[in-house]
């Protein structure tokens, strides 16, 4: 039986004090009146101060800038807090790196030495902006690593010598930490399919020792309690991994894991030790008597080289052991199945039996599917499109041989992917996933309650997606589109949602994990027998309306900014539903210019399925034509904020290496948000968008493929 959902319940403490009449004397009612005109000077100001910044900073891209505004510029960023600095940063390296002005140089170093975070976005940004120019070995950029690192050691303390020292060890041990974890997701694809999970319980497991290990073997150093990371508020330094939470995630070409850590504030940390203390296991013998002859200040960061070192040991140990079993196969070949004899324990026969009867009637059914549409009118239509598309790209036709070829030969591919699914329990069971009955806010508290840090006031349990071996700087520019169309969206009621994005190096980072959402191939797999309507009726229940609204509003967001940006790769691994009924996009690495394979099959002007119809009661229904009265509404607020958006591309522009902007023209680009059409104009434009959009061809044979190639349930 599927878990009922239920949404966030009304806030009944708002209600009651609204039910109750509560009778305001003048005086009070003037404090109030006056709290609110001050809050909204206050928001004014920041708005007109970012407002201004934003002006300042779009003058500095400029080919002609003057020294005058360059030092304006950064006058006015001195006046920023610490989030708002943190915003701005990474686009500063960018610029530093393509215009080298010593003024911003100077800034840059300036705020390496003001805090460990800004130096980790400076340093690992500057990094992956500077990777060609690494490749020719530039002098100028080994002299600027250099600088950076210096910044952040030489930071002036009451004991410089001692901070120095122990500044330049931490930074290698933070750089030792996140190198595991991101060569972890590295490791995993070659690890066994139905081995990947325990394998990377096993190394979080090491990964947690290392950091208890680096605490206890340097007493005394305020930020050796934890890694520090430029996560978003003070609670920043990971002091532990829960690696019961670990997930590996499987795509075609990597393999990415989700990461559950708690983080504190390390001011706060070195307030609460003594506390702390008391709550840990009392160390050994042996272990006292080390910690009794460690050296102060002397660090022990190799704890985190040899976590990285045992795991490419074991790595290269997997690879000699096939290769040998190779050599092995090929000198004696395998007997033949029906000779072969072996022992099995009772479990294995019970498992066996089970899913023998959950899956027989599944291939069956599959199989005859696949016979029937290996004559089907789809597949001829299939063979006509990518004949159009052929003729469209003439110079992709070896690329289009292979589409054609793999279409021909779906019936053995599909039934090996479907095997693969089918038989993983973690894909399949959807109490795994984070619609299980434990949400997060419920699973979040019971870690909290086991925690020793859970009574600090700045706890914080944070879900990440490490990533390694994807270069996530395109990915991060999107994100600062999608930040500012949430700015704009949910001023008007429409929902979008932004996730945090960390460059680690050119081909590695971390991303803020989205809790609570399963993707939309998930959730078929899980419900095979269902379309999508039937699942949000299962899954949300009662509150089915609630969900289905939830559903428009992001629907609408989401559809103007594929149109807008022209996202492109939107098969159902990269839409997601949260358990409030709203789709999420992810994974921005096709966008503007770019599509998958270079051919944009994708013609449509963003995804409007038949599914996404039936769930919104067909297109006659009233919610259909709220859907369309919504994007009418979300597109007049964005093109209100046009220069916003032209701003971070122009600024992304600047002698760029993404391949979305290489052939980027921004008249193509404003000319989507039709400028010059009065409001009924755009509402013409808008049902013309739907029209184009709803049930195309072009976005099924997209799914189809999908399928067929990478086993992704349309």
């Amino acid at each position: 039986m599927l878990y009922k959902l239920t949404l966030k319940p009304v806030n009944t403490k708002a209600v009651a004090l609204a039910s109750k009449q509560i009778t305001l004397t003048e005086i009070e009612q003037r404090a109030i009146k006056n709290r609110s005109i001050q809050f909204y000077k206050i928001k004014l100001m920041k708005q007109s101060n970012q407002i201004s910044i934003d002006e300042s900073f779009r003058k500095i891209i400029c080919k002609d800038v003057q020294e005058s505004t360059l030092t304006e510029f950064l006058e006015r960023l001195g006046q920023l807090n610490y989030e708002e600095t943190s915003t701005y940063l990474s686009g500063l390296v960018y610029i530093f790196t393509r215009k080298r002005w010593p003024q911003l140089g100077e800034y840059l170093l300036k705020k390496c030495a003001e805090h460990i975070a800004f130096y980790e976005i400076i340093k690992w940004s500057y990094e992956a902006y500077t990777y060609n120019e690494r490749q020719n070995a530039e002098n100028s950029v080994a002299v600027f690593d250099q600088k950076i690192e210096e910044a952040m050691v030489n930071q002036i303390s009451e004991n410089q010598f001692l901070e120095k020292e122990s500044r330049s060890n931490y930074v290698n041990s933070i750089h030792r930490f996140v190198t595991c974890l991101t060569v972890l997701s590295l490791h995993l694809k070659n690890v066994p399919l139905n081995e990947r999970q325990l394998y990377l319980r096993r190394n979080l497991i090491k990964g947690n020792r290392a950091l208890e290990s680096f605490r206890r073997n340097n007493p005394g150093i305020k930020y050796c309690k934890g890694i520090i990371l430029p996560f978003k508020g003070r609670s920043q330094m990971v002091v532990r991994i829960i690696d019961t939470e670990a997930q590996s995630f499987n795509t075609k070409k990597r393999v990415p894991y989700k990461l559950v850590v708690e983080t504190v504030d390390m001011d706060e940390y070195e307030q609460r030790e003594q506390q702390l203390v008391t709550l840990q296991k009392p160390l050994s013998v042996d272990s006292q008597a080390f910690l009794e002859f460690d050296v102060m200040h002397q660090f022990d960061y190799t704890v985190f080289e040899d976590f990285l070192q045992e795991n490419k040991d074991k790595l290269a140990r997997q690879q000699i052991l096939h290769q040998n079993k190779k050599r092995f196969d090929q000198q004696f070949p395998p007997l033949k199945k029906e000779l072969i004899v072996r022992r099995r324990s009772c479990i294995d026969q019970i498992q066996s039996y089970t899913n023998k009867q959950l899956y027989e009637k599944d291939f069956k059914d599959l199989f005859k599917q696949e016979e029937k549409l290996k004559h089907s009118d789809k597949e001829l239509d299939n063979i006509t499109f990518l004949d159009q598309i052929a003729n469209e790209y003439p110079n992709k036709k070896g690329t289009i041989e292979k589409i054609q070829k793999q279409l021909n030969d779906s019936k053995n591919f599909v039934q090996q992917q479907e095997l693969q699914q089918l038989q993983s329990p973690s894909q399949n069971d959807l109490k795994s996933g984070p619609f299980s009955e434990q949400q997060w806010d419920d699973k979040r508290q019971v870690i909290q309650s086991l925690s020793p840090y859970g009574q600090f006031n700045s706890y914080c349990l944070r879900s990440l997606l490490i990533k390694g071996g994807d270069d996530l700087r395109q990915e991060q520019m999107m994100m600062q589109i999608i930040k500012v169309s949430e700015d704009i969206l949910t001023q008007v009621g429409l929902y979008v949602k932004s996730y945090d994005i960390i460059i680690t190096s050119v081909d590695s980072g971390i991303l803020e994990f989205c809790n609570d959402t399963l993707s939309m191939d998930q959730l078929k797999k899980s419900m095979p027998s269902m379309n999508l309507r039937e699942i949000y009726n299962s899954i949300f229940g009662d509150n089915f309306e609630e969900a289905q609204l939830n559903f428009i509003l992001s629907l609408t967001s989401y559809s103007l900014l594929q149109y807008l940006f022209q996202i492109k790769d939107r098969h159902n691994g990269n839409i997601l539903i949260d358990n409030q009924g709203h789709i999420i996009h992810i994974d921005f690495g096709f966008i503007l210019t770019i599509a998958p394979g270079g051919i944009k099959f994708e013609s449509a002007p963003f995804k409007l399925t038949k599914e996404y119809i039936e769930l919104l009661d067909g297109q006659e229904s009233c919610m259909f034509q709220l859907f369309k009265s919504k994007l009418l509404l979300g597109y007049l607020e964005l093109r209100k904020n046009v220069d916003k958006f032209a701003f971070i591309l122009e600024a992304m522009k600047i002698d760029n290496e993404l391949p979305c902007l290489e052939k980027f023209d921004m008249k193509a680009f404003k000319d989507r948000f039709k400028l010059e059409l009065n409001e009924q104009q755009l509402e013409e434009h808008v049902h013309k968008l739907v029209t184009q959009s709803a049930n195309n061809r072009y976005t099924k044979y997209y799914d189809d493929f999908q399928k067929l190639t990478n086993g992704i349930i349309p």
